[in-house]
């Protein structure tokens, strides 16, 4: 094998699985040199196996690219990995109760280790954060999943004010599921370089007690700060924290993304506004007035009064992205009159190019408050809702709109109350758009599955069960479709087993993302 040219040998050993791999390397010393040598640029991550995980530790020295290792086994021990190899260690299926225990499994590799994904069930340590933070002092991404009991960090009556904690510069990106934090003063006063503080199913019931100057105050660099109570796998948050954030000072730079997932306080929404490029809220509070030149991005599950969304449309000029699933006052004499005002505020927008309508808003509005940007719509998610009077147009007609949309690249369907009376063959072939999007309890008749097919990739969430079988048909016939994505809630996961197995069309990528 050494006569052979290394790009050779590297090409042949991407044709084995890692099992292979591990095997080679116990063949002659001839072996024990090349194998990591070829791998070097492309075997960078493992995923310990189950069955005989400590086998494979044993031998991961001789593969030095390895950096990143994802451990599922309570009882694998990782002494024997030299220190310094491993910059970044996740932890799934295994249950920490102390940071004593987390230090032990990390063997020697606490101290280099960049990013850390674990689980945690207890909090016997009174600073757990601190303390994880104080044993691994190279970490620059924590992510913690908290389990069972509820994980508390807080600061002891008397003890350690927020000007006298010890400050840990490494860590950039923080990310906590399933929290209680009883005081996130003690949170930002620790990690002072935060960039990136991402908190999802967390406890709502502690009040917010740190007003958002001093936040900026304590972590100038914090650009993305997000709250989710409920985390999709589809949310365009997680993509933003899975990126490195940039290493240059963001000292005197705007938030990049803001995401509340409940109901802040005018002030707190009020100061955010001041610096924010991106805001995502759960409710937009009623009554707020909205005016900055610097948010391109707003997205809002509820708006009550509409009034208060069509101000703010009116003073954020700049606005690229516009999106809001529920808006109060569109029904009756006087939604007409709000629908009409919102139309008109969204035709000043100079830069739109991804709109999220309303629910229940009409076929006929949207075509209104659509047409200035035929030829620069790239993002469409909309659920459609028939005119009160079709004035005898048929469906079609209706929605014949589409066709001028020249840039479109995603178009996303949800359902409404009479989207059963919209058929698929009712909308127009956009030869721009590559993805479909179909949301929950959006059904597609027989006759429509065709229409897929002018995509080349298919999102389906919570697709029922009673339509495998006309999806795989379509997915069989399908000549443009490349990449298909089921999401399913957890509760609702139940994909036969093999379902994929017979699929003819063998160049195709399908996804199953679990939505938890």
């Amino acid at each position: 094998m050494d006569r052979l040219p290394l790009d050779v040998i590297t090409d042949i050993l991407l044709l084995l699985d890692t099992d292979d791999w591990f095997t080679c390397v116990q063949v002659c010393r001839s072996w024990r040199t090349l194998t990591p040598l070829a791998l070097s640029s492309s075997f960078h991550s493992f995923q310990v196996p189950i069955a005989d995980g400590q086998r494979y530790i044993n031998n991961l020295h001789l593969f030095p690219s390895v950096e990143k290792l994802l451990v599922a086994d309570q009882n694998i021990s990782l002494d024997v990995i030299p220190p310094g190899q491993l910059h970044s260690l996740v932890f799934r299926s295994v249950y920490f109760r102390s940071v004593e225990e987390l230090s032990t499994a990390c063997g020697q590799n606490t101290s280099n280790l960049a990013c850390l994904d674990i689980n945690a069930v207890s909090h016997e340590i009174e600073h757990c954060l601190a303390a994880i933070l104080t044993v691994f002092t190279g970490l620059k991404i924590l992510l913690i999943r908290m389990c069972l009991d509820e994980f508390i960090v807080d600061i002891p009556p008397g003890r350690n004010p927020i000007n006298q904690l010890p400050v840990y510069n490494q860590l950039h990106t923080l990310v906590i599921t399933k929290s209680n934090i009883a005081s996130w003063g003690f949170i930002f006063g620790l990690c002072r370089n935060l960039e990136i503080l991402f908190v999802h199913s967390y406890s709502s019931d502690k009040a917010w007690n740190v007003p958002f100057p001093v936040i900026r105050q304590l972590c100038p660099r914090l650009a993305i700060f997000a709250f989710r109570g409920f985390l999709a796998c589809n949310d365009p948050i997680i993509n933003i924290c899975k990126r490195t954030p940039a290493s240059s000072p963001r000292l005197q730079t705007p938030f990049e993304v803001v995401a509340l997932d409940r109901e802040f306080d005018h002030q707190f929404v009020t100061d955010v506004l001041a610096c924010v490029v991106t805001l995502d809220l759960v409710i937009l509070p009623p009554g707020i007035r909205i005016e900055t030149t610097r948010l391109k991005s707003f997205r809002c599950q509820s708006c009550y009064i509409a009034k208060d969304l069509i101000y703010m449309i009116k003073h954020c000029p700049n606005l690229e992205e516009l999106g809001v699933k529920f808006c109060g006052n569109l029904s009756g004499e006087e939604g007409m009159e709000t629908a009409l005002d919102l139309i008109d505020a969204v035709k000043n927008l100079k830069h739109l190019t991804k709109v999220y309508l309303p629910s229940r808003f009409r076929v006929d509005w949207t075509a209104a408050l659509l047409e200035p940007f035929a030829h620069t719509l790239e993002f469409l998610s909309f659920a459609p809702d028939l005119p009160i009077n079709r004035g005898g147009l048929s469906q079609c007609d209706m929605f014949g709109f589409m066709r001028t949309f020249e840039r479109l690249k995603l178009l996303e369907i949800r359902p409404s109350g009479l989207w059963t009376e919209v058929p698929m063959t009712a909308l127009p072939l956009l030869p721009s758009a590559r993805i479909l999007r179909l949301d929950q309890g959006v059904e597609v008749e027989a006759d429509s599955m065709p229409y897929f097919d002018n995509f080349e990739e298919i999102q389906l969430r919570n697709w029922p069960s009673y339509q495998y079988r006309m999806l795989k048909d379509m997915l069989n016939a399908s000549t443009r479709i490349r990449k298909v994505t089921l999401v399913y809630e957890a509760w609702s996961y139940n994909i036969p087993s093999g379902w994929f197995d017979d699929l003819t069309t063998g160049n195709m990528e399908i996804n199953i993302g679990i939505d938890m």
